[in-house]
């Protein structure tokens, strides 16, 4: 089964509606909001990991859903690491390669849990743009789907 999580190997796993409690993605952040502020951006590194040793998964496919439209296609973008030549983004990587929120990513196959590609890794920003009066986003769920297949 596919999972998330904050660091490789399925450490710091992220809360999912498939049983796996942990972290949630960001935490309580504090962007700068106010009319006429600066804006501002948060990224993380997530990883998908497969926890089982049966099943493979091809291509997964990245997305989000959730009650607030606008916001999915304005504040949030993914990047997969795969077009990350440093430990983090550039913002040339985010504008070449990143894909909006309101869109779906896929990545590369990810083999069953002793394989050599039992994770992927990949990155997730929001970015509140300047002036954007802000209220708490709620609702907001970071999907993963593919077709498991059996080794």
């Amino acid at each position: 089964m596919l999972h998330f999580a904050k660091s490789t190997g399925g450490a710091n796993p992220i809360n999912d509606d498939q049983g796996q409690t942990g972290a949630t993605i960001f935490g309580d952040l504090v962007l700068d909001g106010t009319p006429g502020g600066a804006g501002d951006t948060e990224d993380v590194a997530l990883f998908v990991f497969n926890d089982d040793n049966n099943f493979k998964f091809n291509a997964p496919v990245l997305g989000m859903a959730g009650s607030a439209p606008p916001a999915l296609n304005t504040w949030f973008r993914f990047l997969d690491d795969d077009n990350v030549a440093g430990s983090s983004p550039t913002e040339t990587e985010w504008t070449t390669f990143g894909v909006p929120g309101n869109l779906t990513m896929t990545l590369g196959d990810i083999s069953p849990s002793g394989g050599l590609t039992p994770e992927r890794k990949f990155w997730l920003r929001i970015n509140l743009p300047a002036g954007t009066l802000t209220a708490n986003l709620s609702g907001l769920k970071l999907n993963v789907q593919s077709v498991e297949e059996a080794v």
